[in-house]
């Protein structure tokens, strides 16, 4: 809760402090006194926009500053703590706002500054304002189901539910690609089958596109070869004066002298050298010979084989050693290979079971909550009538969820919140035909509607600051009594602060706050204070009469105690 409000150099407020305490807050006071400052300082501290306009000095700063007692729990709070790593000492902490001259603010949460974003997360789980936003949330099927769902309460249930349902889409994605993931194997294993079977055919040995390329070389040129084959042995053996004989005549002239002379002895035996080389080169080129074909068709053969090897070369873009290791990883991969369509029979049908179990949980919290919906008919009807509605007929109408994902293909007849979308159908007077609140309730009745839902769901919901603005414009007698009694039960689990001009409701104050303004020569100042005894009593006289005669007093008197004999019950 709200334990205390420090203003300062905002608007009318110069300087002020503001204690608050458990229950009902009322504030009062003279129209125009300036009550909604206090409001518009606590939305400014939580976020709202603000700019140099509100300073009351426009030479300095202002400063906004709410203190919490912690006292009650709020899970939603605590997990923004963690968060944030905010550090809570003696159940308390404090939000702030600085405003200067040149329209730049800045928030702060226990001294620490934060980013505006933060103090608005803040608000969304500790405020609730009582506003038109509200009522036109009012219009939402969605915030409709909470209100049925908290009402009955059905939110654990529902939480399970949501829970089990985003599981079965995670099953359901996991399924899709494990159907994916063998469909690709399928197709790889159906390729490796066919690369297998054509690099098997191919009986690939390693090296052997060297051999044939120079095989072919040797097919192509072999009529070259054998040509000069035979032209070099007439020239070095068979024609006249041959270059053999011409050499062996040199050496044995030589010879004869080589014992006279090292060098002579040195030039034989180069000689001797040259004879024997011609030989050896004559026999190498023989045994060339002797393997070379004329032979066109082993040419073709040879080609064709080659051209083979290269293609497979291409095609893999591998040489021939490495087609020969990638051939047998694929046939081992084929060999392991282990289809998944086991796992995703069994998978298929834990999904089948699941969506079974998923529709029959949905049609149990459907049931509950249409038996849930007949009491908060009547319910919300009884409270209508006391607060000045006396023909109100509310009727929930239950039809099938919509969808708008693709997701939910696979079972469109729920969504996270189960099988229902529902409306809330209203009729203020006999006669009229129930139709939806859109259609059916002007913005008075929405008020008290919205009222009266708070007030049946305030023990079922984690504690809010709740922020009533005025919002008894329109009303008086015994509506406005009806009103405050209904804003002192949900005080009983919520703090309340509520800003009105109607005696009746005031009168249910826990604390009372007064808010006077002061003008003097120079400036116009707002002043608060806390009535108790006389001093309340002569302000609710105030409100009922427009003055504290000894009647009003009286009747002020007879007010505060029909609302003490009224805690008292």
């Amino acid at each position: 809760m709200i334990k205390n409000l420090t203003i300062k150099n905002y608007i009318l407020a110069k300087d002020i402090s503001v204690d608050f305490d458990n229950g009902l807050q009322i504030i009062t006071g003279e129209t125009g006194a300036g009550k909604s400052i206090l409001i518009g300082a606590i939305q400014a501290i939580f976020g709202k926009s603000v700019n140099a306009d509100l300073l009351a000095d426009n030479t300095k700063k202002a400063y906004l500053e709410l203190s919490f007692d912690l006292k009650e729990n709020n899970q939603k709070l605590n997990e923004l703590f963690n968060k944030y790593d905010v550090e809570i000492t003696d159940d308390e902490f404090f939000l702030a706002r600085e405003i200067y001259p040149n329209n730049r603010n800045k928030s702060y949460l226990n001294g620490v500054r934060i980013p505006v974003l933060i103090a608005k997360e803040f608000k969304s789980v500790m405020l609730d304002f009582h506003s038109q936003r509200d009522q036109l949330l009012l219009l939402d099927n969605n915030f409709q189901l909470d209100i049925l769902d908290k009402f009955g309460d059905l939110l654990k249930k529902r939480n399970q539910f949501s829970q089990l349902l985003k599981d079965y889409y995670q099953k359901e994605a996991k399924l899709g690609d494990l159907i994916k993931q063998e469909q690709e194997n399928a197709e790889k294993l159906k390729l490796y089958k066919y690369q297998a079977d054509e690099l098997e055919k191919a009986e690939i040995t390693i090296g052997e596109d060297e051999k044939l390329q120079q095989e072919l070389s040797l097919l192509e040129h072999a009529e070259e070869i054998l040509s000069l084959s035979a032209q070099m042995e007439f020239e070095i053996y068979e024609s006249d004066n041959s270059l053999y004989d011409k050499i062996n005549y040199h050496y044995n002239q030589i010879s004869q002298f080589a014992e006279d002379n090292d060098n002579l002895k040195r030039g034989a035996e180069f000689l001797q050298n040259s004879l024997d080389n011609l030989s050896e080169a004559v026999e190498e080129i023989r045994s060339v010979n002797n393997i070379i074909e004329l032979d066109k068709g082993r040419q073709e053969i040879v080609q064709d084989r080659l051209n083979e090897l290269n293609r497979l070369k291409d095609k893999y873009q591998l040489s021939l050693f490495d087609i020969t290791k990638y051939l047998h990883s694929i046939l081992l991969g084929i060999e392991k290979y282990d289809s998944n369509k086991n796992e995703i029979k069994l998978r298929s049908l834990e999904i089948e079971k699941d969506k079974k179990m998923l529709l029959n949980k949905a049609d149990k919290l459907s049931i509950l909550r249409q038996k849930s919906a007949k009491l908060f008919e009547k319910e919300i009807q009884k409270n209508l009538r006391y607060l000045a509605i006396p023909n109100a007929e509310i009727k929930i109408r239950f039809d099938k969820v919509e969808h708008k994902k693709d997701f939910t293909k696979s079972l469109p007849e729920i969504n996270f919140s189960g099988k229902d979308k529902i409306d809330f159908l209203f009729s203020a007077n006999k006669g009229l035909k129930l139709q939806t609140l859109k259609d059916a309730a002007s913005g008075g009745e929405l008020s008290r509607l919205l009222l009266t839902i708070k007030k049946m769901l305030s023990d079922k919901l984690e504690s809010k600051i709740i922020i009533f603005d005025e919002i008894d414009s329109g009303i008086g007698g015994k509506t406005a009594e009806l009103i405050g009694e209904f804003m002192y039960e949900i005080s009983k689990h919520h703090q309340i602060i509520c800003i009105t001009h109607l005696a009746q409701i005031a009168s249910f104050a826990d604390t009372h706050l007064f808010i006077s303004k002061n003008s003097g020569n120079s400036e116009t100042l707002i002043f608060i204070n806390e009535l108790d005894g006389l001093g309340r009593k002569e302000e609710i006289a105030r409100m009922i009469a427009g003055e504290t005669s000894n009647t009003a007093l009286l009747y002020a008197e007879e007010i505060l105690k029909k609302r003490e004999l009224f805690s008292k019950e």
